[in-house]
């Protein structure tokens, strides 16, 4: 696991050169209560959706475990870069960063749809992949 983490980290260092320690600590911070809140209303609402039986619209949890998906995805980014920056603190990171995929990893599981959800005003529907 710690291998394949440090491989993924490898791959994103492109995408991380730029950007200053400061700002990866603004985006754990902006992200640290975000994340678990998200993921509890795309749960609750996922409940909820259940009970009412409507298929009819797109899932209102989906769009929120793709908000809490982001999230994630930056926050990973964002540990990345300090990771990059520090040498004693590898193994406390990379522990941080699993844990992060393996939250990624049971939300993309539970909300299968969640990345394509098309949040109106943020995506647009040719970009969805």
């Amino acid at each position: 696991m710690d291998e394949e983490i440090l491989s993924s980290l490898k791959l994103q260092r492109p995408a991380r050169e730029g950007v200053s320690i400061e700002e990866a600590i603004e985006v754990i911070r902006w992200y640290q209560c975000f994340i678990g809140a998200k993921v509890m209303r795309a749960v609750q609402g996922n409940i909820e959706e259940t009970d009412e039986g409507c298929d009819e619209f797109p899932s209102d949890s989906d769009g929120s475990a793709k908000i809490a998906l982001i999230a994630i995805d930056r926050s990973i980014a964002a540990w990345a870069v300090i990771q990059h920056y520090i040498a004693d603190g590898d193994r406390e990171v990379i522990d941080v960063i699993a844990l992060l995929d393996g939250l990624r990893q049971a939300v993309e599981e539970t909300f299968p749809n969640a990345r394509s959800f098309i949040r109106p005003g943020f995506d647009r529907v040719d970009a969805i992949v």
